[in-house]
C-alpha cells in the first residue's frame, strides 16, 4: 500500500510522469510540486541501466540549479561510487577527498522510518572551508523555507540500500550463499528525494516545547497540519499545555478507536491560518483517529469530510488527565496501518459478518503487538487495564535487545 509522501495517507496514486512519488490528492501534489518538478521529468527520461551493478541515484552539484538523476556504480574495494563512469563528481581530486557517508534512517517531519535506507556521500572538507552552499540542494528546499536547519556545501550524492539483519544473513547461508551480503544497493526513488528535502528542513526538528501546566492546566498532544509542519520546521506531533478542562470546541469529537482501546481521546480542530488561507490542512493522524468504527453505523469505515482536512488538532484524554507522549500518534498509526486495511477489505465484501470479522481482533493487545517503527519488533508487553504505558513497551524492547545480544 503506497503512502502519500506529503501526509502519509494510504492508497496514494503515483505521479503520472515519473511513477516514483505518490500523492493522496491534488492538494498534496501541489504542495510538493515546486520541488518535485526539478527531478520529475529527468528521472522519467533516464536511459536504460548500463549494467546490473548500476543503480539510480541523485547528484546535487554545487553550482547546478537542480538535482541530476544519474547511474552510479560502487567499487568493490572502497565503496566510493563512480557517476556515469567517472570518479571526478566530487571534485578534480576524485577519490582523493575525505568523504562523509551520512545515514538518514528516519524522516523527522513524519516521524516515520525511511525504507529502504537513505544514504548520501559528501566531502568533509567542503563543510568547513569557504565553499559555497550547494545550489541544487538549496533550490529543492527553497519552496518550503529560506532557512533550512541544515545546508550542504560541495557536491552531494544520494542513494539507497537495504541492510540485512543477522537472521537474514543466516538464512542466506542456509540457502547456500558462501558469503552472505550485509547490504544491497537499490535504485533511489523520488519518495526518497522528498525525505532528503525533509532532512534538510527538519534536521534539528524538535517536538513542541511543553511548558509544565499550572494548577488549572493539562498536557495534550498537538497534531500539526501539513502546512504548519512544513512552515514551522517541527515534527508532525508534540505535546503542549492547555488550560483545563479540555472541552469540545466548534469542531470536536471523541475517537472511536481510542474508545475501543480503552483510553477515550477527544480531538479539537483548531481555527488555523492554514485552513482559512486555503493551504494544505491535511492531518492524517487526526483523520484516522476519527474514522467511524461503529459497525452499527451506516458510515462505518469512513472519515467525515470535516476530519479529512481538519488543520492542526489538539488531542486530550476525555477523563481530563495528562496524555502520555506518543499515545495519540501510536493509536493513529495503528489505525492507519493495521485497522484500515482490514476495514477496506470488509467494505469490499459489504456484509455485517465481514465487518464483525474485521473488528473482532482490534483490541488493546493487538495494539501492544503492533509492529511500530518506534519499536520495530513484536513485543510481549504486560497488560494493564485500559492503560497504554510506553514504559512497558520500552522495557519489553530493552528485554528483547538483551536477549538478542551475542557474546
Amino acid at each position: 500500500m503506497a503512502h502519500c509522501i506529503i501526509c502519509m495517507w494510504p492508497d496514494a496514486t503515483a505521479c503520472g510522469q515519473c511513477k516514483s512519488a505518490h500523492y493522496c490528492s491534488r492538494k498534496c501534489q501541489k504542495t510538493d510540486w515546486e520541488s518535485h518538478k526539478l527531478v520529475c521529468t529527468p528521472f522519467a527520461q533516464m536511459g536504460p541501466r548500463p549494467s546490473s551493478d548500476h543503480y539510480k541515484a541523485l547528484l546535487f552539484l554545487t553550482e547546478s540549479t537542480a538535482p541530476k538523476p544519474v547511474w552510479v556504480q560502487f567499487s568493490n574495494t572502497d565503496d566510493f561510487p563512480s557517476v556515469d563512469g567517472s570518479y571526478d563528481w566530487l571534485g578534480p581530486k576524485g577519490r582523493g577527498y575525505s568523504t562523509e557517508n551520512t545515514h538518514v534512517n528516519i524522516n523527522r517531519r513524519t516521524n516515520k522510518d525511511i525504507v529502504p535506507k537513505l544514504r548520501f556521500f559528501s566531502g568533509s572538507v567542503f563543510q568547513y572551508d569557504q565553499s559555497t552552499v550547494n545550489q541544487s540542494f538549496a533550490t529543492a528546499v527553497r519552496p518550503f523555507t529560506a532557512n533550512p536547519s541544515l545546508q550542504f556545501k560541495g557536491p552531494v550524492l544520494a542513494y539507497t540500500m537495504i541492510e540485512y539483519t543477522y537472521e537474514q544473513m543466516l538464512q542466506m547461508e542456509e540457502a547456500g550463499e558462501e558469503e552472505p551480503r550485509e547490504y544491497e544497493y537499490l535504485d533511489i526513488s523520488l519518495s526518497c528525494f522528498r525525505d532528503l528535502v525533509d532532512f534538510s528542513i527538519h534536521h534539528e526538528a524538535r517536538e513542541t516545547d511543553c511548558i509544565p501546566p499550572k494548577d488549572d492546566g493539562i498536557i495534550v498532544t498537538k497534531f500539526h497540519s501539513v502546512h504548519d509542519c512544513l512552515k514551522s520546521q517541527r515534527p508532525q506531533h508534540g505535546q503542549v499545555a492547555v488550560k483545563a478542562p479540555f472541552a469540545g470546541g466548534d469542531q470536536s469529537g471523541i475517537s472511536t478507536i481510542s474508545q475501543i482501546l480503552g483510553t477515550p481521546l477527544r480531538l479539537n480542530a483548531l481555527d488555523t491560518k492554514a485552513k482559512s488561507a486555503g493551504y494544505n490542512d491535511g492531518c492524517p493522524y487526526a483523520s484516522f483517529l476519527m474514522m467511524d468504527l461503529d459497525i452499527t453505523s451506516p458510515s462505518w469505515g469512513t472519515i467525515a469530510e470535516a476530519w479529512r482536512f481538519p488543520g492542526s488538532v489538539l488531542v486530550g484524554q476525555v477523563n481530563g488527565s495528562n496524555i502520555q507522549d506518543h499515545i495519540a500518534a501510536t493509536m493513529a498509526r495503528f489505525c492507519m496501518e493495521e485497522v484500515y486495511p482490514r476495514v477496506k477489505k470488509a467494505l469490499q465484501d459489504g456484509t455485517m459478518e465481514a465487518k464483525e470479522k474485521a473488528m473482532k481482533p482490534v483490541c488493546l493487545e493487538m495494539l501492544y503487538n503492533y509492529r511500530r517503527d518506534d519499536y520495530p519488533y513484536n513485543l510481549a508487553v504486560p497488560r494493564r487495564a485500559n492503560v497504554i504505558n510506553p514504559m512497558d513497551m520500552m522495557a519489553a524492547y530493552q528485554s528483547y535487545i538483551s536477549s538478542r545480544r551475542f557474546n
